[in-house]
């Protein structure tokens, strides 16, 4: 299966990890990218795992931690997931794109 991330999920990963890395939380960074891992690889073994988003049909998301969720679509004719947003769930819910 090909994954394929959309910019603003890779900056928001980006920003996540450099975020804990200038506070001194080297553990925390390492914790969010091994979640984030584990996420990705549930959502390939069973790409219709993750919960229907209310709004756009196809996107799905999974939670990664207790502050993020993964939103991701999954077309399944071409074998390719993608990455399309993380969401920090401390937000309001108004501002999910998903």
């Amino acid at each position: 299966m090909q994954i394929e991330w959309s910019d603003d999920a890779i900056q928001q990963v980006n920003e996540i990890i450099a975020y804990y890395e200038s506070e001194g939380f080297i553990k925390a960074a390492d914790n969010f990218q091994l979640a984030l891992v584990k996420t990705i690889t549930k959502i390939v073994k069973m790409p219709s795992s993750g919960m229907p988003s209310r709004s756009i049909e196809g996107v799905r998301s999974m939670q990664i931690d207790s502050k993020r969720r993964l939103f991701y679509d999954y077309v399944e004719n071409a074998h390719l997931l993608q990455i399309l947003d993380i969401f920090d769930l401390r937000q309001h819910p108004s501002k999910r794109k998903f």
